[in-house]
């Protein structure tokens, strides 16, 4: 975890998001991004990142989503 910064997301039911954010990460080198789910808190481990890449792999994740995680994403 050296060298990555930590970004927490507190949101209720962090659990139910989990696989959606697996399938955006998935595209993504872990030693890069990753990201862990806790109770009620997503942490996601950033080092570097294309971040044109994220925005449109996130954009492209929000067309096939339903609104809850169209809402998690925006």
């Amino acid at each position: 975890m050296e060298n990555y910064r930590p970004i927490k997301i507190e949101i209720k039911e962090a659990k139910k998001y989990e696989t959606v954010l697996q399938e955006l990460f998935y595209l993504f080198p872990e030693e890069d991004i990753y990201f862990e789910v806790n109770n009620n808190e997503i942490i996601i481990y950033l080092r570097e990142l294309d971040f044109l890449h994220f925005k449109n792999s996130i954009h492209a994740l929000i067309q096939k989503s339903d609104k809850n995680t169209s809402n998690l994403l925006t």
